[in-house]
């Protein structure tokens, strides 16, 4: 009995040493072919990070850290994060992108209080830019955003009717087994897309418009409230709203024109009577700029970044430098 109890004990070890191994060598290969991809970018045509291929899926969520109150944080859609660049920021604050795929408000309010439930105290801290574009009034149910499916990955957390998140009390070994058996699947979609000649479509620009965008969104009261609630929850201090940068495709659209009309004669009034710091952004990128209907290319996304740590400065000041 003592044999064979030293025996599976012996290979439980030995296993777990192998499955760390394979993780690790898992998460190199896929920081290099990314890191590739992102060379590639600044005279390709490619989004980095990949918006298909799970880049804005499990592991990016998972890897969110705010530790103190030297940060500036994000909370917007897959196009937030492939619209800053962090290198261009002129700024000892460290930038992280909180955005939550298609950034619905309710995935919005989701990440908020994930971070939250990991420190308490960042929007209270830390600088919060809040990125509000079309998508925020997407029709989504919150189970079926990205956010929650992140989240609820290998049970690590649950997500509730009320859009709260808690974590499961034994999250830290299934985060440990989750998270290290998505990295070796994420390799092997990686190596196996490279093998066949495919990689390149990973890290392609999406194929989609804003045409009919007006069918998949709607402005009510309640969602505008929430857009409220969400701003309003951040100290005066610590808040600037950036209405973002958009192309004469979405200007032009149903959904654009409703937007716009929504920002123009209720967001923007409501910011001016709270004293809220906001950036109007939605001019400040050319469409010869833009990969698809709503991601910039690297050229952009320098130009953006520029843009938006001119106005910060502005804004924060000494707080800022």
């Amino acid at each position: 009995m003592k044999t064979y109890l030293k025996t599976l004990i012996l290979l439980f070890i030995v296993t777990n040493i192998l499955f760390v191994c394979l993780v690790g060598i898992s998460s190199q290969y896929i920081k290099t072919i990314e890191d590739d991809y992102k060379i590639r970018s600044q005279n390709e045509n490619l989004l980095i990070p990949s918006i298909r291929g799970s880049a804005m899926g499990l592991d990016y969520v998972h890897t969110i850290d705010i530790y103190d109150s030297g940060y500036i944080i994000t909370f917007g859609a897959s196009t937030s994060i492939l619209g800053m660049l962090e290198d261009e920021l002129n700024t000892s604050l460290i930038y992280r992108d909180a955005s939550s795929g298609s950034a619905s408000i309710q995935s919005m309010m989701i990440m908020k209080n994930y971070l939250e439930l990991k420190n308490e105290d960042i929007l209270s801290t830390c600088i919060i830019k809040v990125d509000i574009s079309p998508v925020i009034f997407k029709d989504a149910h919150y189970e079926n955003e990205v956010i929650t499916s992140a989240l609820e990955y290998a049970s690590i957390y649950d997500v509730h009717d009320d859009l709260s998140v808690t974590r499961n009390i034994f999250s830290p070994i299934s985060q440990f087994y989750g998270m290290g058996t998505r990295y070796i699947e994420k390799a092997y979609e990686y190596f196996r897309a490279k093998k066949d000649g495919s990689i390149d479509e990973l890290f392609l620009p999406a194929i989609g418009d804003w045409s009919q965008y007006h069918r998949q969104m709607t402005i009510t009261q309640t969602k505008k409230e929430m857009v409220m609630s969400f701003i309003t929850d951040i100290p005066i201090d610590n808040c600037i709203v950036d209405i973002l940068y958009q192309n004469n495709e979405l200007k032009e659209s149903q959904a654009g024109l409703k937007f716009n009309e929504y920002i123009d004669d209720e967001l923007i009034p409501f910011l001016n009577e709270n004293y809220i710091s906001f950036i109007d952004s939605r001019d400040s990128v050319d469409s010869s700029y833009f990969l698809d209907s709503n991601h910039l290319s690297y050229e952009g996304r320098v130009l953006y970044t520029r843009y938006i740590d001119n106005e910060l400065k502005k804004v924060f000041g000494e707080r800022y430098e």
